[in-house]
């Protein structure tokens, strides 16, 4: 038997062998959203019984082993990259899905949930949506962050005033208008749509699948897949037709609401983009990304543009991060083994080196 080909995934590894893929969780993986469900692999079976096609079926390889399908192709990013026009067949196929998710309203859904009571607001209240989105970021992608990142955030000029309690967008959580709920796929984006030989799209990674508001799975989709400004308009007119003829009343308040998770999202990603840069080779596109979510969230940070850092500033800011992250890794073998590390090579690993080139690895504002 052949050993299995493996790609790699922001949480996972997967690991192909023959028509089947299982997944390996990373140790130390990043989450930058909440879980919902208890289940991936539960999920998608549950799919499979409601006559949502082309997701990964889910089988047993062997007692205890779940397995998902592994659906042969290529991803729709490696075809129309970020920012480039979708072609009508992709965008048709999109709407469909969106449409399917629309009828699987919340009694639908029986798969376990993991999240907790605020994650689970009753059906239509999108105040209590949007809220739990901004709660889970301030306690988990800021807060939680804030003993590892706390000085990277500070040179940065990032706080955690734009999503707390105080924040505009809370406020203006409160405006919302009620839509009903149906069940959500999170992260709806080129990497995750899977195109096959016949020019078929497939659905994968429901790891952040939920039950919430439909206008929120849109946001999320046009912010990851970054459409040209003269694709956008359709692509809302083709959504707002194919949802509402399952879900009537799901694109009530489209035009004031769809900003404000846009806007969520903007935020969202300066958390996410400024922690996984530090986790990539340091280069001068590092400046480059996370200058561009400062840009683009100035505004929700209450930051004035004159005020953001410099490329220079930022990435002197992770180079220092980096010598302090590989001190503190040094002081804690130490620690464990009794053993001093002497020389550069306690740092070498992990002090990334300034080289020239762009990386094509952390789009600006990917989060994921």
């Amino acid at each position: 038997m052949k050993p299995p080909q493996s790609f790699e995934g922001y949480h996972r590894t997967w690991h192909v062998l023959g028509p089947y893929k299982y997944a390996e969780p990373h140790d130390g993986a990043l989450w930058f959203d909440r879980r919902c469900f208890r289940s991936e692999n539960e999920l998608l079976a549950e799919l499979a019984a409601l006559g949502t096609g082309r997701v990964p079926a889910v089988g047993e390889l062997a007692p205890g082993m779940t397995v998902q399908s592994f659906v042969p192709g290529e991803s729709l990013y490696r075809r129309r990259p970020r920012g480039t026009p979708v072609p009508y067949l992709y965008r048709r196929q999109i709407m469909s899905r969106f449409r399917h998710l629309a009828s699987l309203r919340p009694s639908d859904v029986a798969s376990e949930r993991s999240c907790e009571a605020e994650a689970r607001p009753a059906d239509g209240d999108t105040t209590g949506f949007l809220r739990a989105l901004l709660s889970y970021a301030h306690r988990e992608t800021y807060l939680a962050r804030l003993p590892e990142y706390g000085t990277l955030f500070e040179r940065l000029g990032i706080t955690g005033a734009a999503v707390d309690r105080r924040s505009w967008l809370h406020r203006e959580a409160g405006r919302l208008t009620p839509r009903p709920f149906c069940l959500l796929h999170g992260d709806l984006h080129r990497e995750n749509l899977i195109v096959d030989r016949w020019r078929r799209l497939w659905t994968i990674d429901w790891e952040l699948a939920m039950v919430g508001d439909p206008l929120y799975d849109l946001a999320t989709h046009l912010y990851l897949m970054d459409y040209p400004d003269r694709q956008r308009k359709p692509v809302i007119t083709a959504w707002r037709k194919a949802v509402t003829a399952e879900l009537p009343g799901a694109d009530a308040g489209l035009s004031e609401d769809l900003p404000r998770y846009l806007d969520y999202k903007r935020v969202q990603s300066v958390y996410t983009d400024v922690v996984r840069q530090s986790h990539r080779r340091l280069t001068p596109h590092t400046a480059t990304v996370v200058l561009g979510v400062l840009r683009r969230a100035a505004d929700l940070l209450g930051v004035d543009e004159s005020d953001l850092p410099t490329r220079r500033q930022i990435t002197a800011a992770y180079a220092e991060h980096a010598r302090s992250r590989a001190a503190a890794r040094t002081a804690a073998e130490t620690a464990a083994t009794g053993t001093a590390v002497t020389g550069t090579a306690a740092t070498t690993a992990e002090q990334p080196a300034v080289v020239g080139g762009p990386s094509s690895a952390g789009a600006p504002g990917y989060v994921r």
